[in-house]
């Protein structure tokens, strides 16, 4: 297979990728199936980051309950309760972000 054959297949493949195609609809012009699907991720997402996020806690609460003094133990689970902390943070600002921004663009109800 030549080189020049591979090329154009690649860009082929990034133009339908990239939907620039006629007959593969932009991104743009497919709002309402982007906002449903952005509404579906939305719906599935959160609560399982939540979920994950809140078991995270649990975990590493236990893991410095359990740490029987062991300064590296502590420091770990210290370590880990504060980054599930802050996923969880970072999980509530996404939500926020949705409510405010995508919902007034694409006028989405939960």
């Amino acid at each position: 297979m030549s080189k020049l054959y591979q090329r154009k297949g690649l860009q082929k493949v990034l133009i339908l990728a990239l939907g620039a195609s006629a007959s593969v609809p932009s991104a743009f012009a497919l709002g309402p199936n982007i906002a449903s699907a952005i509404s579906t991720l939305y719906k599935l997402g959160l609560p399982v980051a939540i979920v994950i996020g809140l078991a995270l806690i649990i975990i590493n609460g236990y893991g410095i309950m359990t740490s029987e003094g062991d300064p590296r133990k502590v420091q770990t689970a210290k370590e880990n309760l504060f980054s599930a902390i802050m996923g969880l943070v970072f999980v509530l600002l996404a939500l926020v972000i949705y409510r405010v921004i995508v919902k007034s663009f694409f006028d989405l109800t939960l």
